[in-house]
């Protein structure tokens, strides 16, 4: 379940990533393998990829999002990976990721508060864990943060 009209505004309501970048990158390591769940139209990880990060895969469930976050990268971040995916299916082999990034999908899933988007919020969740590699980070990036830290504390993960 996902709220497209969620994200019928501006992507910067997240704030610039001059604003917030150097405190994700206290997080993250130019060599971490880094995936993106929701990408959207969002341009962090084009901005990341210009501050030296290489190794990005971002997936979104809408295929036209896709298309042109591909379309506006192909020539000057070659490297930056686009492809249609669900969160709570995310097709890469267990510990794949050293990191993984959330900017805003968690708002989406839960922007109707229902017993359906909690469940596809854990699904997320489980997910996330089975794609990280032991001490991995999850990073998200909320709207709401306290009601995204209750989610997660409500979360059993397997990573020690």
């Amino acid at each position: 379940m996902y709220n497209s009209e969620f994200f019928e505004f501006d992507d910067h309501m997240y704030g610039e990533f001059r604003k917030f970048g150097s405190v994700l990158m206290k997080y993250l390591k130019r060599s971490d393998e880094i995936s993106q769940i929701g990408c959207g139209s969002s341009c962090l990880a084009d901005s990341l990829y210009d501050n030296g990060f290489k190794n990005i895969v971002s997936i979104d469930i809408v295929r036209s999002v896709i298309r042109k976050q591909i379309y506006r990268n192909r020539k000057r971040r070659p490297e930056l990976t686009f492809s249609r995916g669900d969160a709570t299916k995310l097709e890469y082999a267990d510990q794949s990721f050293s990191a993984v990034l959330d900017k805003g999908t968690i708002d989406a899933i839960m922007s109707w508060k229902t017993e359906k988007c909690l469940d596809t919020a854990n699904a997320m969740f489980a997910e996330v864990d089975r794609v990280l590699k032991t001490n991995g980070r999850y990073i998200i990036l909320s709207l709401w943060p306290l009601c995204a830290a209750q989610i997660v504390h409500s979360v059993k993960l397997k990573q020690p």
